[in-house]
């Protein structure tokens, strides 16, 4: 009886603190979950994460002689 009670207390107290990470990317890129941050926040709940990713940077460089 003991540990069928503590198997649904430990079940219980995981459901209860699962916490989400929300990826923001304005590219959307795959993983990816809102292209813009108030959205993000708005579907957020208290203990989740936000992550804003950077947007790709293409950096060309030129060599003239």
């Amino acid at each position: 009886m003991h540990r069928t009670t503590f198997c649904a207390v430990l079940f219980l107290s995981a459901s209860v603190s699962a916490q989400s990470l929300w990826i923001v990317d304005a590219d959307q890129r795959p993983g990816s979950h809102f292209a813009d941050l108030p959205p993000a926040v708005a579907a957020a709940a208290p203990g989740d994460s936000i992550y804003v990713r950077r947007p790709w940077t293409c950096l060309s460089r030129t060599r003239h002689r």
